[in-house]
């Protein structure tokens, strides 16, 4: 192999029995001056898309004393806004909203109890309803199998023989989602896109026969999956889409006018979602998700308006709230969409769920009849919230601010990686048995850099970290780069296993783009 020799760079002969070494020129002082310029210019450019964690704004809506308690709830925890309605029986009590339902900067606007948001899991309580519902009617049986409602589809037999009430209580032994979409979930979690998009109804029906099951029927283990197939089973039966099913049996009768299962877009002056680092979440739109709790919108008010109906008995399908089986917890058992809690010999019913940025619970004290319902358009712990409201404390907080998680410590390495490229940058002697610099990895690493600092934006838990160390991040990588290319004329391309080396580097500029462009689109 030849070293490159240029008028800067110099090929050193060492000691019989050790390698060559080249020898980079040191940066000059005009190159130095060039790189910083170029690194505050990027900091300057990267400031409007620093990252911002949600914070709680001065606005508040509503009952004055429950502003109080959902501000005090909140603490100083990264939580855009709560919302919450309380009562007893079939009346509410209060109504309240504090922080914004849409934080952007010129588009700023306050939360209320009647901002729609996505409620996710709290869905299957509503699905649960319809279960009992149909019941009730003499449509289906509890024992009613997949077999039974989809005759001609071609089940596989453990499949087929599953109950409508394994499917409402999680003891189907089905996965909650299943390797493919699974796959496009842990994706989610970087992009916050949608890991349901494209699911339909049919679709369901093909995921559930196509996956091996993960428990014995009679196992409890949840089910996002297991759920959508219920909902569509009990719309099969009764010859009825799903949205429909649910609008006319449950929505309707409880007066939950802005409440609506699969919509092709938000409802007007929904609230803009956020994750628990600030960046904006797309939105789970999914017609095949919907009876589990995707592409469902709903407010703090009809939520409440669910509950009293629960408390004065007035719900159609109540049956479901009953409990009849364990959870996976000595002090949870699960009725149909409805989870059972025991504490301080208090009996509770309640629910939870959450999208990629929207946070909901419902709670209710069978004794007292007392309830509480709490949205959240970013990521919180609304149970903690909602159970607070009824005098339950959690030690569970409702924004995790800890040091002590992986998303802390993965956001620390990723910001570590542009300080390896300043030094590489920096680097004066490189042995022949060595990683040779040349052209080509002056643009690689320019891409890997934008990748890595795309990904962190995204994943950093800014909640946490500083946002400030981003932009410095930035900076880091642009001195490091403009270092790299004041030393291009002292850098030759690819000789020696020149094409191995275009491959691999094609290769890795292909996942950078990738990644820059799932991140930037919300890849789902």
């Amino acid at each position: 192999m030849t070293l490159p020799e240029t008028s800067s760079g110099t090929r050193t002969t060492p000691p019989p029995g050790r390698p060559p070494r080249l020898r980079l020129p040191r940066p000059t002082r005009r190159a130095w001056v060039v790189s910083a310029l170029v690194a505050l210019l990027a900091a300057a450019l990267a400031v409007p898309a620093l990252p911002h964690a949600p914070a709680l704004s001065a606005d508040s809506t509503g009952d004055p004393a429950l502003v109080q308690r959902l501000r005090a709830a909140a603490g100083d925890g990264p939580v855009q806004g709560l919302a919450a309605v309380t009562g007893r029986g079939g009346e509410t009590t209060a109504a309240a909203a504090v922080g914004r339902a849409d934080a952007r900067p010129g588009r700023e606007r306050p939360l209320t109890t009647a901002t729609p948001q996505e409620i996710g899991s709290v869905t299957k309580s509503l699905t649960g309803l319809l279960l009992a519902d149909a019941v009730e009617r003499g449509e289906v049986q509890p024992s009613t199998t997949l077999g039974e409602v989809h005759p001609d589809a071609g089940l596989p037999p453990e499949v087929a023989a599953l109950t409508l009430d394994q499917l409402a209580t999680h003891t189907s032994g089905l996965p909650s989602l299943t390797g493919g979409r699974l796959v496009r979930g842990l994706l989610a979690n970087v992009t916050h896109g949608n890991p349901y998009a494209g699911q339909t109804p049919d679709g369901v029906l093909d995921e559930a026969a196509s996956t091996r099951l993960r428990k014995d029927p009679g196992e409890y283990r949840y089910s996002n999956l297991g759920a959508s197939v219920l909902g569509h089973a009990l719309a099969t039966r009764v010859g009825v889409p799903y949205p429909e099913l649910l609008r006319s049996r449950v929505l309707e009768p409880l007066g939950m006018a802005d409440t609506a299962a699969a919509p092709s877009r938000p409802p007007a002056g929904a609230a803009h979602e956020v994750a628990a680092n600030g960046a904006a979440a797309t939105p789970w739109l999914s017609a095949g998700g919907a009876p589990a709790g995707t592409g469902v919108w709903s407010t703090a008010d009809d939520l409440g308006r669910l509950l009293a109906a629960v408390a004065d008995g007035t719900a159609p399908g109540l049956a479901a709230t009953g409990p009849r089986t364990g959870a996976g917890q000595e002090d949870l058992r699960t009725g149909w969409g409805w989870l059972t809690y025991e504490r301080d010999g208090r009996t509770l019913l309640l629910f939870n769920g959450r999208t990629g940025g929207g946070v909901s619970s419902i709670a209710l004290d069978t004794g007292s009849r007392e309830w509480a319902a709490v949205t959240a358009p970013s990521t919180a712990e609304t149970q903690t919230v909602a159970l607070g409201l009824l005098g339950v404390r959690m030690s569970q907080p409702v924004a995790d601010r800890s040091w002590r998680s992986l998303p802390v410590l993965v956001t620390v390495l990723l910001l570590l990686l542009p300080l390896s490229s300043l030094a590489t940058a920096l680097r004066r002697s490189v042995s022949r048995s060595g990683k040779l610099p040349d052209r080509l990895g002056v643009p690689t690493e320019a891409l890997s850099l934008a990748a890595v600092l795309v990904l962190a934006r995204a994943l950093g838990a800014w909640q946490v970290v500083p946002a400030s160390t981003w932009l410095l991040a930035v900076a880091v990588a642009a001195l490091a780069l403009a270092l790299a290319a004041a030393r291009w004329r002292s850098l030759a391309w690819p000789g020696e296993h020149a094409a191995r080396r275009w491959l691999g580097a094609g290769a890795g500029a292909a996942v950078s783009v990738a990644v820059v462009a799932a991140v930037l689109t919300g890849a789902s």
